[in-house]
């Protein structure tokens, strides 16, 4: 039988398991997805009932990303920045289908007259102001201002019509439109806001009640029994109190959705043979170094930071783990490998020299066009500039009686020329001319300093800085000491391979061992490990103290019942972690389980004021004074105190206390009152009542302005808080 006829007989056969592996290949890409169709349609949330898929999500990053790159000139974002574009991503749906919707609803509209009066009008949105301003001075980009420097409407009408009728233009008046939409939004929302703040109106009588409630004074006494005189160890409440206490205050314990997560580090740390194999390494180009003549080249090609031909340093400014024979020793001396912390190094001393530390000179700056803080009437290139200086210097070298005068005709350095006297700019008196005195190391740029530095008194110098061409005479120099230049090789000693996988099979073992909450804890006792607690960890969370990147760690506790560890280590920067999760709070009221201590603490509390207030009761006095000396506590004066008083002086805030004050008579004693810190009695002694007035125009303004000002703080979160987010972003990204 042939080959051929063969597979005819068994084709059969083989479109059964080309069908099977292709169904395979299908349910793997399923699977390895971050979703299949066996799992619940994801969708990144849901929004004011109206759920946001993983697409429409990634489509609003995308756009965010773009707006964000075209406005910084960037290519990519880093992780950081990244992150806030999401972030911002998600907060622009949310705003969109809660205010944004009222928006829409309301019927307000933005004109293109209004919104061309907005850009180009005589007093321009801030927005474009800001659009056509130099972010480093302020001021007005000078082709689009006009003669006062102000911004000029028609030249911005000129320049976006050149961008819609050139083709060339076509991108950036696309995005000039995106620009015009973003205005038009956003004086949408004004006009949306001021409706609303028009729309709210302060009655008489409400301010009048505030105008009494600011102006009224009460002074009072009285006595208090504070909860902690009777230990909560001698209260006994039953699990029917604690019900019943948890009925009754269940807007106490409002929440977020939340994690509590247990967890252990292992550090991903070099071992002594890593460290050894980098001294090593180092070794072999310590020899080079010796012998090369291109140090420059050799450092960039073999260190972790780049060669730096910095000034000459003094002795205090080297490492103190370099060996000290480097300072006595001949220049081209190299010094280890040697230790200094997490790096290995290798030094070279390049230079070593005496210079004075401090320096008097004048000089005059000959600017350029394009050298940095050149004046506007600077006409002369580089080069010409460059002349101009050699010519000076030629002149001065001669003879420097006349260096004043050329500080006043050539120099641009303002600061060095002229100073403020009595209100004015002036010329400086001419021995001051162009001169800076005394200036000691790192005041100036660098080669302005070696020109005073490694000179001496009378010298006359060219020092090119990114400012121009100074000619430099150095007036006097201070005292001097040893400098050294010292170029190094470094290389931070890293875990090797076999070094981190030690370090994994520790961490994983531990997961594989210790699989259940019990067993996890059993087995942080055992090896006598440190285990850290992260007490509420939220899904927005973009740090945990002492961890890099924790978005793994995160998705995990928000996909994973309480009680389960981590099947395997988290790699997390430069640590594996091996994580519990102990507790699952979900948005809204806590259930009394996950807050039974705080329970138990409140029907304590309620149960010591229960007694309190019948030991108040049983008392018997009428006066303050007699129930303090039968109870032996003291009573305590309250001085003048307005209804508006957020908390009570050496008391804080007791609301309860406050309530009946205001509600008592002259000389009347309280009931017993059931306090935040105790058990209060109160008696008033003295009411001033306000002034009497008929005009509550001031108290109307500020509850006004208060309630406007709430507008702006408080519509948008209150508008947010009844959409009911839900965020699933964790679990997909």
């Amino acid at each position: 039988m042939t080959v051929l006829e063969r597979l005819r007989k068994r084709s059969g056969l083989l479109v059964t398991i080309v069908g099977v592996a292709l169904f395979s290949f299908v349910l793997t890409g399923l699977f390895e997805s971050r979703f299949s169709l066996f799992q619940d349609r994801p969708f990144a949330g849901e929004i004011a009932g109206t759920e946001i898929s993983l697409e429409q999500y990634d489509l609003e990053v995308d756009k965010m990303t773009q707006q964000q790159l075209d406005n910084t000139g960037q290519t990519s974002l880093d992780a950081q920045a990244q992150e806030m574009v999401s972030g911002n991503a998600w907060e622009k749906l949310i705003r969109d289908l809660t205010l944004g919707k009222e928006i829409d609803a309301s019927g307000i509209q933005v004109s293109d007259n209004e919104l061309s009066d907005m850009i180009i009008g005589k007093n321009p949105d801030q927005s474009v102001k800001s659009a056509f301003m130099d972010p480093q001075t302020q001021k007005v980009n000078p082709q689009f201002a006009d003669a006062a420097g102000n911004l000029n409407g028609a030249k911005i009408k000129e320049y976006v019509d050149k961008l819609q009728e050139s083709p060339e233009g076509a991108e950036y008046y696309e995005k000039w439109k995106k620009f015009e939409e973003s205005l038009r939004e956003q004086r949408k929302n004004t006009k949306y806001f001021n409706a609303i703040k028009k729309g709210l109106y302060v009655t008489t009588s409400y301010a009048k009640q505030e105008y009494l409630a600011q102006n009224t004074m009460v002074k009072f006494r009285y006595i208090l029994k504070r909860y902690s005189v009777v230990s909560d160890t001698t209260i006994k409440v039953t699990e029917d109190e604690m019900q019943r206490y948890y009925n009754e205050n269940k807007y106490k314990y409002k929440q977020e959705a939340s994690r509590k997560v247990e967890y252990l580090v292992w550090d991903i740390l070099p071992s002594g043979e890593d460290s050894t194999d980098a001294l090593d390494k180092l070794k072999a180009i310590a020899d080079e170094f010796k012998t090369t003549k291109e140090d420059s080249a050799l450092v960039v090609r073999e260190s972790e930071t780049p060669y730096f031909d910095a000034n000459l340093m003094k002795r205090n400014q080297i490492s103190g783990a370099m060996d000290t024979s480097i300072f006595t020793a001949p220049v081209g001396t190299v010094i280890g490998p040697y230790y200094e912390g997490i790096k290995v190094k290798v030094s070279k001393l390049i230079k070593s020299a005496t210079s004075v530390d401090s320096a008097s000179v004048r000089h005059i700056l000959i600017p350029y066009v394009g050298a940095q803080q050149a004046p506007a009437g600077a006409k002369q290139t580089k080069e010409q500039a460059k002349a101009t200086a050699d010519s000076l210097l030629k002149i001065l070298k001669k003879s420097t009686a006349n260096f004043a005068d050329y500080v006043v005709k050539f120099s641009s350095d303002s600061g060095s020329v002229r100073e403020m006297k009595e209100g004015k700019m002036v010329l400086k008196e001419k021995k001051k001319l162009g001169a800076y005195e005394w200036f000691k190391e790192g005041q100036m740029m660098k080669e302005f300093q070696d020109a005073a530095f490694f000179g001496k008194k009378g010298d006359v110098v060219i020092a090119e800085t990114p400012y121009g061409f100074h000619i430099v005479e150095v007036l006097a120099v201070g005292g001097s000491s040893p400098r050294y230049q010292i170029a190094t090789i470094e290389r931070t000693i890293e875990p090797s391979t076999k070094t981190k996988q030690g370090i994994y099979d520790l961490a994983s073992d531990f997961a594989i061992k210790y699989n259940t909450a019990d067993l996890f804890n059993k087995g942080v006792e055992e090896q006598k490990l440190n285990k850290r607690v992260i007490e509420t960890l939220k899904q927005s969370d973009k740090q945990i103290p002492g961890i890099e990147q924790p978005k793994d760690l995160i998705r995990w506790a928000y996909t994973n019942e309480k009680g389960t560890v981590c099947v395997e280590p988290f790699t997390l920067g430069n640590k594996y972690v091996v994580a519990l999760l102990t507790d699952v709070r979900e948005k809204g009221i806590a259930p009394l389980e996950q807050r039974k201590i705080e329970v138990e603490i409140g029907a304590k509390q309620d149960k010591k004021a229960a007694m309190f207030m019948e030991e108040f009761t049983k008392a018997g006095a009428t006066a303050i004074d007699a129930l303090g000396t039968k109870l032996n506590l003291p009573v305590e004066l309250i001085d003048n105190i307005n209804f508006s008083a957020f908390s009570v002086p050496n008391l804080g805030r007791e609301l309860n206390v406050l309530g009946n004050v205001f509600a008592l008579k002259e000389n009347q004693i309280s009931k017993p009152i059931k306090g935040t810190q105790g058990v209060f009695v109160v008696v008033v002694d003295k009411t001033t009542p306000a002034a009497d007035t008929k005009d509550y125009t001031a108290s109307k303004k500020q509850l006004q302005q208060k309630l406007q000002y709430s507008v702006d703080t408080d519509l948008f979160q209150a508008m947010k808080e009844i959409a009911n987010v839900v965020d699933n972003r964790v679990k997909y990204y």
